[in-house]
């Protein structure tokens, strides 16, 4: 933009009406009642040639005049250096009572980047105003230093733009480099949800051009047709890719193949009292799933020593109540090496939810695991922030295990106790619920699948008590089981009826 008056060869020269340009103003489909109401002018320019001078009016009191040739040439203001460029052309049209006799809610407010195609839109019946500036040749984004400055117009009349009185725009910006930049930076600043964008047919760059090739219905048609402006996250279903719907896995014990399906991607929950039998329970379905799926298990279980506690647990559920022989158990110990990992937490390193996070991580990916057990949830080291409370902090903690989950493709089980259990009158202790587990009921809320593993006697009684989706997972529902300490497995109690 030339600056100021340089091309104006008298300062003082007076603006005359619209007489000396009206040809040219016609050929360019402009009306010129329209131009006059609005209050444009012509000048003199230096050559001689008479330029059209657009007024910028604010409060019906027009501050400054953006001067162009008819012809190609630089454009350049005349008027009051401090308020120039600070508002947009034709603002005045926002605080009008009604338009063409209408409310101004029934209409979209188009915004152009230029004085000439908003012409064109005012006088296809549109309510329309203009950046005064043009585009800029890069995206300024918020926060930038020239985001003021550069984008003070919006500023200026942000009250007037509130979304109560503008709830929806008509981005109409040159279709070239420069105009998509200023369309996404007004994109930005006035709000994507409420923004849609115009796609200008073969030939076309700009609302002027439209006009002059299809005329008025083609500029109605444009900004009929205008597109809503994308917003990540929204999207209606045909303009959502299909995606795959994940195998559901039943573990082969019985009837609680019913109730109990393990999906990759979800999140469960397993609790119950603590020496009830959980983790043998999550061992039995664990190794089910490697014999009957061919799946990867990684146990993050902070209680059983790996080279210990699990190497037991599993070479007898391999066994299954074969004898013991250096032949069996070699072969027992190769399938537990092909198919389980072992996050083991290190002496000086502290057990965080990131850190445990980031050895799943490192499971899925470098091993290729399909479920990852976080056994017990209670020796995790907690980290809350200072003023976070318990349920806030596993509310957080929830959300990036789901978000793992759903990630990596990968079924997240975590083995978490129930807060103090009150004994019954007769002595025994109840079956605890979901949301019993310690610190808060974001347990329940959260998971896929929730589990209650609980023992009476000889009995032990595996309840699901949540699950997501009953056409898909199973039905809540509780099935007794015998636990066999030979074989490390559960069997159906069929001849129990009732618990």
């Amino acid at each position: 933009m030339v600056d100021f008056m340089e091309n104006v060869i008298d300062v003082n020269q007076q603006l005359q009406d619209l007489q000396p340009i009206i040809e040219p103003l016609k050929k360019r489909g402009l009306s010129i009642d329209l131009l006059e109401k609005l209050g444009a002018k012509s000048i003199k320019g230096r050559g001689g040639d008479s330029l059209l001078a657009q007024p910028f009016t604010r409060l019906r009191k027009t501050y400054a005049y953006k001067v162009r040739p008819m012809k190609s040439g630089d454009q350049f203001w005349i008027g009051d250096k401090e308020q120039r460029g600070k508002y947009f052309f034709n603002e005045d049209i926002l605080r009008a009572d009604s338009i063409n006799g209408q409310h101004p809610l029934s209409f979209p407010l188009v915004i152009t980047e230029g004085e000439l195609d908003c012409c064109i839109a005012i006088q296809c019946g549109h309510k329309a105003i203009s950046v005064p500036n043009g585009a800029n040749t890069k995206s300024i984004p918020l926060g930038h230093e020239s985001s003021s400055s550069a984008f003070v117009y919006i500023e200026n009349a942000m009250n007037l733009l509130k979304v109560e009185r503008v709830p929806e725009i008509i981005l109409a910006t040159d279709g070239d480099k420069s105009g998509l930049i200023l369309m996404e930076d007004l994109a930005m600043r006035l709000g994507k949800e409420r923004c849609r964008w115009v796609k200008y047919p073969d030939g076309c760059k700009d609302l002027n051009d439209v006009f002059l090739k299809h005329g008025k219905e083609g500029v109605d048609s444009l900004l009929k047709d205008s597109s809503w402006y994308p917003v990540n996250g929204i999207y209606k279903l045909s303009e959502l890719p299909p995606i795959p719907e994940p195998d559901v896995y039943r573990v082969g014990m019985g009837s609680l193949d019913d109730h109990l399906g393990i999906r990759e991607g979800d999140f469960s929950v397993v609790t119950g009292i603590p020496s009830h039998g959980k983790s043998t329970f999550v061992n039995d379905v664990m190794c089910r799933l490697v014999r009957k799926h061919n799946k990867k298990i990684a146990f993050a279980s902070f209680e059983q020593p790996p080279q210990t506690d699990h190497r037991r647990a599993l070479i007898r559920w391999y066994l299954n109540g074969e004898y013991e022989t250096p032949e069996t158990i070699k072969k027992a110990e190769e399938w537990i090496n092909q198919n389980f990992v072992f996050i083991v937490k290190e002496d000086e390193e502290d057990a965080s939810m990131d850190w445990v996070l980031d050895k799943c991580r490192a499971c899925a990916i470098r091993y290729d695991v399909d479920v990852i057990v976080i056994d017990p949830w209670n020796e995790v080291d907690h980290k809350k922030g200072f003023s976070e409370s318990s349920t806030d902090y596993v509310g957080e903690a929830i959300k990036k295990i789901k978000r793992f989950a759903k990630i990596y493709s990968v079924h997240m089980m975590v083995v978490a106790h129930p807060t103090k259990i009150t004994p019954m009158n007769n002595g025994n202790l109840p079956v605890p619920s979901l949301y019993q587990i310690e610190d808060t009921r974001h347990w329940y809320g959260k998971c896929d699948v929730g589990i209650v593993v609980h023992r009476k006697e000889n009995i032990s009684i595996i309840r699901v008590a949540k699950s997501r989706y009953h056409d898909i997972l199973g039905t809540t529902g509780q099935v007794p089981f015998r636990y066999s300490p030979i074989t490390g497995r559960f069997d159906e109690a069929e001849d129990i009826d009732q618990i």
